[in-house]
């Protein structure tokens, strides 16, 4: 009986761990085709790397910058993965303890995506988009890789994602882009030319400044790990499982 008990735990486990890995599989090709997108529609722009050049021919709101189809694109799939991910989420994604911080980020995204697109911030958009979704390829990479036991691939592909992580998401992401949208926008827009930074400016810089800060969340979790792996010796995991038996961090 005992070892019947065995078999059917064991047979459980193993299928919670093959839909975990679909999971991640699906959202890795849903990441990784957006960040393709997005990077495309980026690779001959200069606005990316001369941050001023986001807010020329903007002289009203909405923006009249032109938006190129390839931008265009990167919002239509951008907008589409994440209006799916809020119920996909809420009804069938595993449980884990960021699921709250999850949804309300999957909330000011899309709200960002819809806004940004029709006040003609495409440029800025575009770019955001890049940074974040380029990030979760490895991540989900990393978390296929555990799933499978594949330990030394899990430790290698994590550790690269962190490094990315940390750099577009806490480096390039508030002290180039929200830097950017804080300071030169104003400069640009409400101080050059007048527009009234109240509600489009000022509302827009409120929900990327919210992004950020649930990204400083997860560095946190993402950090908690590593130290773990380095000096506590442990496997890295997705910690946020609930029901994986981890107490929370």
């Amino acid at each position: 009986m005992k070892d019947a008990k065995k078999t059917d735990a064991d047979q459980s486990t193993k299928l919670k761990r093959l839909a975990k890995f679909e999971e991640s599989g699906w959202k890795m090709i849903a990441y990784g085709t957006i960040a393709a997108v997005s990077g495309y529609a980026l690779h001959d722009k200069t606005f990316w790397r001369n941050t001023r050049d986001m807010w020329t021919n903007c002289y009203e709101l909405p923006c009249m910058a032109p938006t190129p189809p390839e931008m265009r694109l990167a919002y239509a799939f951008d907008m589409a993965y994440y209006s799916y991910a809020i119920p996909y989420a809420l009804l069938y994604e595993t449980k884990r303890k960021d699921m709250a911080a999850t949804i309300v980020h999957h909330f000011i995204t899309v709200a960002l995506i819809g806004y940004s697109y029709a006040m003609g911030f495409t440029r800025v958009g575009v770019v955001i988009m890049f940074i974040h979704d380029i990030c979760d390829v490895p991540l989900e990479i990393a978390k296929m890789a555990q799933y499978a036991d594949a330990e030394l691939v899990t430790n290698v592909v994590f550790a690269g994602f962190s490094v990315l992580w940390i750099y577009m998401r806490n480096y390039v992401y508030p002290f180039i882009v929200v830097r950017s949208v804080l300071w030169e926008a104003h400069d640009l827009l409400v101080t050059q030319r007048g527009l009234p930074p109240w509600p489009h400016y000022q509302l827009f810089a409120t929900m990327l400044i919210a992004l950020g800060l649930l990204q400083v969340y997860w560095t946190v979790i993402i950090l908690r790990i590593l130290n773990k792996a380095i000096f506590g010796k442990q496997i890295i995991s997705d910690s946020r499982d609930i029901d994986d038996g981890v107490e929370a961090d």
